[in-house]
């Protein structure tokens, strides 16, 4: 019997599973060798995937990394997870234990790689910008509010906006590790990050505290 022939413009059967694994290859290159040589042949050399394949199965360079950041995400995802088990702790020694791991993961191969990287392309880009804050930044802050909360639930904080909380805790941690390592301020300007965190931390509990005055 003579097989039919496949309809044009219709997928393969493993298309998604050959593209998974494609944009997983990607990833590891983002991560492990930097966002230096991400345009299309860039990556075609650095993974050993073909320019007609990358461009088949995503279309261009920033679909490309697109779903790169999208297998990021998927990589961080347990880490977050595991991360909720913070809310057993008072705010204070929660939050100092998470933006200290944080800090301790901002490493080249890491989330250095992932933010620094995922920052640089996204400036000025309408698609890798969205999906940068989408795959990578959101996760962070999003995983922050779920924190803030539940000990807002609990009482353990004063009750507000959570989004608003998270932005205003997180944003100078985030800075100081650019500056420090993904802009080399080390070099320059140094800063002891660990006792920042604690500083800052410290400083911003005097503001969301159960029994910190708020300033109407």
């Amino acid at each position: 019997m003579k097989a039919m022939a496949r309809t044009p413009g219709a997928l393969n059967a493993d298309h998604d599973e050959k593209r998974q694994e494609m944009a997983e290859a990607i990833a590891r290159t983002l991560i492990s060798t930097g966002w230096e040589e991400s345009s299309l042949r860039g990556l075609s050399r650095a993974t050993g995937l073909s320019v007609n394949n990358l461009r088949h199965y995503f279309g261009d360079r920033d679909g490309a990394i697109v779903a790169a950041m999208a297998v990021i995400e998927s990589w961080g995802a347990p880490h977050m997870a595991a991360a909720l088990s913070l809310v057993e702790r008072p705010p204070g020694e929660g939050l100092r234990l998470f933006f200290r791991q944080l800090a301790g993961a901002w490493t080249p191969h890491s989330l250095q790689a992932s933010h620094g990287g995922g920052l640089a392309a996204g400036l000025g880009s309408e698609t890798l910008g969205p999906a940068y804050v989408d795959h990578v930044l959101e996760p962070t802050l999003q995983l922050i509010e779920a924190l803030l909360t539940r000990w807002i639930a609990r009482g353990a904080l004063q009750a507000g906006d959570a989004r608003v909380m998270a932005l205003s805790l997180s944003a100078p941690v985030i800075l100081a590790l650019l500056h420090q390592r993904d802009l080399h301020g080390r070099r320059c300007r140094p800063l002891d990050v660990d006792a920042f965190i604690d500083a800052h931390v410290d400083g911003w509990l005097t503001g969301y505290g159960p029994t910190s005055p708020r300033k109407g």
